[in-house]
């Protein structure tokens, strides 16, 4: 039933429209009272709106917002009741509802809501069943197209048969996830390195909370052609969106139907890719396990279906992931998006192996990701800076596609030949200790050599030993008068006892710091320009902090 239908009903000729003459075509699929300001939520493509007006009766911006909240929704009509709340009846109502070719339509004083509502859905229940038959028929058919396992592209495919109209589907980052579109969509897409992504500011308004859309909205682009967005919302997680352009006709009511069918099979197919992605990780870890800690010879890894090349040596590496942002608090919509960041960086990684022509292969293991990056002219005991050019291009790559939603640190264990690949991996996990006491995103394993040497081969309650007999009387007179000696101390060594430069860092008068240090050799007993001091000291310094980062991250 149209708007106009609705309007020629004997029951309502004494309804009159006011403004929205343009919607008068649209179909009407349901019907909702409405008074409630949090409603928007709750409707429907297709309702006829009846309301009193008293949610907005008292601030034009609400006003504003729900009128074009209705828009967003596809709402076919909005029957109003103005003589209690909205008398005179506002201007601004009016002519959005023109603007936006929403039927608006007075109900005469004396009609009840319910009135209304029956009438109108008696009317419908009359087609329901040929609709409820449709949508029976539709799902039938997606299901059968998503057990044929041919992908997305092939259930994009099928849609755009069905609907006789160009769609594009993305994932929830809004990128595409089908290889192939309409020519149409060109000028809306953004290209980066790794992927094309759907261009929100292509259209000429944006659509409020456009990431938690729940519904269908109609979007008009910056080209004036129209096109609607529909969420593939299922089991309260958004997987991403069909986005359909009003190329050969307007939507109908049907293609209402066949879309929300259709998002069903979309999201499983999506669950369906992402649990085959966790299968090929497994079966990757297993391999790579083996590799590193030598569960089983070359001659037998080898055998494996793995594109693997033993034949150069490889740098292990960890990437940590912190601080990942998520949009909701719902944990299958975290899960969700931790498959996305999975899935960007094995996409981005396999990407950048082929620009920068090098071996790189990797696998995920619970929040972080193991590993191995090789060239032919990567090689042991060669230069450390031809290692860490390759991280950084690498590092930077990863970094400028991801969006910032979450820290990503890399730790690189040095180069190794197949068969020691153990130790690379030993000394990437070593640096795993200095994650939190750092400001790199990017760590190397030769810069930590000394400290790792230091843990090794010092046991903790020797550095402990050491630490008190050389840096004691510091420690507690700055405990005592909270005073900052051992801070003077270790900027002072640092800088190779520069007055200079030492001051500056610490902020301080040259003259506050050369009584701290006279202060220093005070407690001591002994000048620091004596020729053993500045090692000892210097060593207790490193011990003290290296253990105390060690028992940071056991805490952790």
């Amino acid at each position: 039933m149209k708007v106009e239908d609705f309007l020629q009903l004997p029951k309502f000729q004494d309804f009159k429209l006011l403004a929205g003459n343009s919607g008068v075509t649209n179909q009407i699929t349901g019907v909702n009272i409405l008074d409630n300001p949090n409603a928007l939520d709750w409707l429907s493509p297709g309702e006829l709106i009846v309301t009193s007006g008293y949610f907005f009766k008292d601030s034009p911006e609400a006003l504003k917002s729900f009128i074009e909240g209705f828009k967003r929704l596809n709402i076919a009509a909005l029957c109003i009741k103005p003589q209690i709340y909205l008398n005179p009846l506002p201007k601004e109502l009016v002519t959005l509802c023109n603007k936006l070719g929403i039927p608006l339509i007075e109900i005469p004083y004396g009609v009840a809501f319910s009135k209304i509502l029956n009438t109108v859905m008696n009317l419908l229940a009359e087609t329901s069943h040929e609709t409820n038959q449709m949508a029976l028929e539709t799902t039938s058919k997606f299901l059968e197209y998503g057990l044929k396992a041919d992908g997305l592209d092939y259930l994009k495919e099928k849609l755009e048969e069905l609907l006789d109209q160009p769609i594009i589907i993305t994932n929830a980052e809004w990128t595409l996830v089908t290889k192939n579109f309409d020519s149409l969509f060109e000028d809306f897409l953004l290209s980066t390195s790794n992927h094309l992504s759907f261009n929100l500011n292509c259209l000429s308004v944006v659509p409020r909370k456009v990431d938690e859309l729940k519904h269908p909205v109609t979007v008009t682009f910056k080209n004036k052609t129209n096109g609607m967005i529909l969420p593939i919302f299922f089991n309260e997680v958004t997987y991403g969106y069909i986005i359909v352009l009003q190329k050969n006709k307007p939507l109908a009511q049907k293609d209402y139907v066949v879309l929300e069918q259709a998002t069903i099979t979309f999201a499983l197919e999506m669950v369906h890719q992402a649990e085959k992605l966790h299968i090929n990780n497994k079966k990757l870890r297993d391999f790579y396990r083996k590799l590193l800690f030598s569960f089983s010879s070359i001659e037998e890894l080898r055998s494996f279906d793995i594109d693997f090349n033993f034949d150069i040596a490889y740098s292990i590496f960890i990437i940590d992931l912190n601080q990942i942002t998520y949009s909701k608090d719902n944990i299958l919509q975290q899960k969700h998006e931790e498959d996305l960041i999975f899935q960007n960086i094995l996409s981005l990684s396999s990407n950048y192996k082929k620009i920068a022509n090098t071996e790189l292969h990797l696998f995920k293991q619970g929040k972080q990701f193991i590993g191995f990056l090789g060239q032919k002219n990567l090689v042991p005991k060669s230069n450390n800076s031809e290692q860490e050019r390759i991280f950084k291009d690498y590092y930077h790559y990863l970094e400028a596609s991801l969006k910032n939603k979450f820290k990503l640190t890399m730790f690189v264990g040095s180069t190794k030949e197949v068969n020691q690949l153990n130790e690379s991996y030993a000394e990437a996990k070593q640096l795993l200790d200095f994650k939190n006491t750092q400001e790199d995103s990017l760590v190397f394993s030769n810069h930590y050599y000394v400290d790792n040497f230091l843990r090794k081969f010092i046991p903790t309650n020797e550095a402990a030993n050491f630490t008190t007999y050389f840096l004691d009387p510091l420690i507690q007179y700055d405990r005592k008068n909270d005073s900052n000696l051992m801070l003077t101390l270790t900027a002072y060594l640092d800088n190779h006892q520069n007055l200079a430069t030492t001051s500056r860092q610490l902020f301080i008068h040259r003259n506050t710091l050369l009584y701290r240090v006279e202060k220093i050799e005070s407690l001591l007993g002994y000048s620091l320009n004596e020729k053993n001091a500045q090692f000892n000291l210097s060593l207790a310094i490193k011990l003290q902090t290296s253990f105390e980062q060690r028992n940071d991250t056991n805490e952790n």
